[in-house]
Protein backbone atom coordinates (compact mmCIF):
# COMPACT_ATOMS: atom_id res chain seq x y z
CA UNK A 1 0.00 0.00 0.00
CA UNK A 2 2.98 2.49 0.53
CA UNK A 3 4.61 1.63 -2.70
CA UNK A 4 0.92 2.71 -4.40
CA UNK A 5 0.73 5.84 -2.28
CA UNK A 6 4.41 6.92 -3.07
CA UNK A 7 3.86 6.27 -6.72
CA UNK A 8 0.32 8.80 -6.47
CA UNK A 9 3.10 11.13 -5.11
CA UNK A 10 6.00 11.29 -7.82
CA UNK A 11 4.30 9.23 -10.85
CA UNK A 12 6.94 6.65 -10.25
CA UNK A 13 8.72 4.57 -7.48
CA UNK A 14 10.63 7.10 -5.34
CA UNK A 15 14.03 5.31 -5.73
CA UNK A 16 13.88 5.73 -9.49
CA UNK A 17 13.33 9.52 -8.86
CA UNK A 18 15.73 9.76 -6.48
CA UNK A 19 18.49 7.81 -8.88
CA UNK A 20 17.16 10.51 -11.85
CA UNK A 21 17.74 13.41 -9.59
CA UNK A 22 21.24 12.04 -7.68
CA UNK A 23 22.47 12.05 -11.89
CA UNK A 24 22.86 15.41 -11.67
CA UNK A 25 25.39 16.27 -9.86
CA UNK A 26 24.01 20.10 -8.37
CA UNK A 27 20.72 18.55 -8.02
CA UNK A 28 22.15 15.85 -6.27
CA UNK A 29 23.51 18.02 -3.33
CA UNK A 30 20.04 19.45 -3.44
CA UNK A 31 18.16 16.16 -2.62
CA UNK A 32 20.31 15.79 0.28
CA UNK A 33 20.35 19.19 1.90
CA UNK A 34 16.45 18.15 1.35
CA UNK A 35 16.83 14.47 2.78
CA UNK A 36 18.60 15.98 5.79
CA UNK A 37 16.35 19.13 6.34
CA UNK A 38 12.98 18.16 5.45
CA UNK A 39 11.66 18.63 8.77
CA UNK A 40 12.48 22.12 9.15
CA UNK A 41 9.69 24.37 8.40
CA UNK A 42 11.78 27.01 7.58
CA UNK A 43 13.56 25.62 4.76
CA UNK A 44 13.31 27.34 1.53
CA UNK A 45 14.29 26.94 -2.31
CA UNK A 46 17.03 29.05 -1.85
CA UNK A 47 18.70 27.16 0.44
CA UNK A 48 18.83 24.29 -1.66
CA UNK A 49 19.88 26.24 -4.60
CA UNK A 50 22.57 27.67 -2.01
CA UNK A 51 23.27 23.10 -1.93
CA UNK A 52 23.37 22.73 -5.66
CA UNK A 53 25.16 25.68 -6.37
CA UNK A 54 23.18 27.62 -8.44
CA UNK A 55 21.22 30.59 -8.59
CA UNK A 56 17.54 30.14 -7.45
CA UNK A 57 16.18 30.79 -11.15
CA UNK A 58 18.57 28.56 -12.28
CA UNK A 59 18.01 25.93 -9.99
CA UNK A 60 14.29 26.23 -10.74
CA UNK A 61 14.33 26.12 -14.23
CA UNK A 62 16.98 23.10 -13.91
CA UNK A 63 15.05 21.08 -11.40
CA UNK A 64 11.42 21.73 -13.09
CA UNK A 65 13.23 20.77 -16.49
CA UNK A 66 14.92 17.68 -14.93
CA UNK A 67 12.27 15.99 -12.53
CA UNK A 68 8.95 17.88 -13.92
CA UNK A 69 8.16 19.32 -10.78
CA UNK A 70 9.10 22.70 -8.44
CA UNK A 71 11.47 21.84 -5.41
CA UNK A 72 8.47 22.96 -3.20
CA UNK A 73 6.62 20.57 -4.73
CA UNK A 74 9.08 18.16 -3.73
CA UNK A 75 9.74 19.38 -0.51
CA UNK A 76 5.89 18.71 0.15
CA UNK A 77 5.88 15.32 -1.37
CA UNK A 78 8.69 14.31 0.74
CA UNK A 79 7.52 15.30 3.44
CA UNK A 80 4.19 13.15 2.74
CA UNK A 81 6.13 10.03 2.27
CA UNK A 82 7.97 10.27 5.43
CA UNK A 83 4.32 11.27 7.11
CA UNK A 84 3.09 8.10 5.47
CA UNK A 85 5.75 6.09 7.33
CA UNK A 86 4.76 6.92 10.74
CA UNK A 87 1.23 6.72 9.86
CA UNK A 88 1.62 3.05 9.16
CA UNK A 89 3.18 2.56 12.53
CA UNK A 90 -0.14 3.35 13.67
CA UNK A 91 0.98 5.16 17.35
CA UNK A 92 1.91 8.51 16.43
CA UNK A 93 -1.17 11.39 17.03
CA UNK A 94 -1.12 12.70 13.44
CA UNK A 95 -0.49 16.69 14.71
CA UNK A 96 3.00 15.10 16.06
CA UNK A 97 3.54 13.85 12.45
CA UNK A 98 3.04 16.86 10.85
CA UNK A 99 5.10 18.22 13.28
CA UNK A 100 7.93 15.91 12.77
CA UNK A 101 7.74 16.07 9.34
CA UNK A 102 7.67 20.06 8.90
CA UNK A 103 4.32 21.10 8.23
CA UNK A 104 3.26 24.21 9.80
CA UNK A 105 0.37 22.61 11.39
CA UNK A 106 -1.79 19.94 11.05
CA UNK A 107 -4.14 21.86 8.57
CA UNK A 108 -0.86 21.97 6.30
CA UNK A 109 -0.35 18.36 6.41
CA UNK A 110 -4.27 17.56 5.75
CA UNK A 111 -4.66 20.19 2.85
CA UNK A 112 -1.23 18.67 1.23
CA UNK A 113 -2.63 14.63 1.92
CA UNK A 114 -6.15 15.81 0.24
CA UNK A 115 -4.45 17.72 -2.54
CA UNK A 116 -1.93 15.46 -3.55
CA UNK A 117 -3.15 11.87 -2.58
CA UNK A 118 -6.94 12.73 -2.64
CA UNK A 119 -7.52 12.09 0.91
CA UNK A 120 -7.10 13.04 4.64
CA UNK A 121 -4.04 11.59 6.95
CA UNK A 122 -6.95 9.67 8.72
CA UNK A 123 -8.12 8.22 5.84
CA UNK A 124 -4.94 7.14 4.50
CA UNK A 125 -4.05 5.68 7.53
CA UNK A 126 -7.02 3.53 7.63
CA UNK A 127 -5.99 2.44 4.05
CA UNK A 128 -2.52 1.32 4.83
CA UNK A 129 -4.53 -0.88 7.38
CA UNK A 130 -2.96 -3.31 9.40
CA UNK A 131 -0.34 -4.76 7.78
CA UNK A 132 1.91 -2.06 7.46
CA UNK A 133 1.83 -1.89 11.68
CA UNK A 134 5.31 -3.45 12.21
CA UNK A 135 6.77 -0.54 10.67
CA UNK A 136 9.15 1.36 13.40
CA UNK A 137 7.85 5.30 14.50
CA UNK A 138 11.34 6.29 14.63
CA UNK A 139 12.06 5.78 11.48
CA UNK A 140 14.35 8.49 9.38
CA UNK A 141 14.43 8.58 5.89
CA UNK A 142 17.74 9.40 4.13
CA UNK A 143 19.17 9.17 0.76
CA UNK A 144 20.95 5.77 -0.05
Amino acid sequence: MLAEYERKLFGEPYAELEHRIMAHCGLGRALTALAERYADEQLRVIDLARAAGMSPTVFRERFRRTIGITPRQLLVRYRIKCALHLLSAGHNKISEISERVGFADITAMEKAFKRILGASPTVVREAIGAGCRGIDSTLTLKIR
